[in-house]
């Protein structure tokens, strides 16, 4: 009766981290669109995203995307090293004529946002279901 309980636990685990997954692959879809990324690509449309289980508990979320957006994401690119892009666009693009690159961060702000929920989520499930399993029968 008790196996069929933590089993319970898991599936509910498991479905929690997989809608935060979700929502937050919405979320950075909706920041691609909103800072208008893809001009030589379709970053929104490449991107995935996937969960990996372990003994039946997703255990790993994996974003896929182009290898473009990291540099957008930087806002480097050929002739544009790190050392080159400043925080401040609107002076690069004086002092460089208008040709200016900067960085567009799509990801971390989103993930960073959402962070503390799925710890709460995985610290509340996992504690749970580590507490039935350590109990004698």
């Amino acid at each position: 009766m008790e196996g069929t309980d933590v089993l319970a636990q898991q599936k509910q685990f498991n479905d929690a981290v997989k809608n935060w997954g979700h929502r937050a692959y919405r979320e950075l879809q909706r920041e691609i669109f909103r800072l208008r990324i893809g001009v030589s690509g379709d970053g929104s449309a490449t991107m995935t995203w996937k969960d990996y289980k372990r003994f039946g508990m997703v255990d790993k979320l994996q974003f896929k995307f182009e290898r473009y957006m990291v540099f957008v994401h930087k806002g480097v690119g050929r002739g544009w090293p790190i050392s080159r892009v400043q925080a401040n666009a609107a002076a690069w693009g004086a002092a460089s004529k208008g040709k200016s690159r900067v960085p567009k961060p799509w990801f971390n702000p989103v993930i960073e946002k959402h962070l503390q929920d799925l710890a709460d989520t995985a610290a509340k499930h996992k504690a749970e279901i580590a507490a039935k399993r350590l109990m004698i029968k």
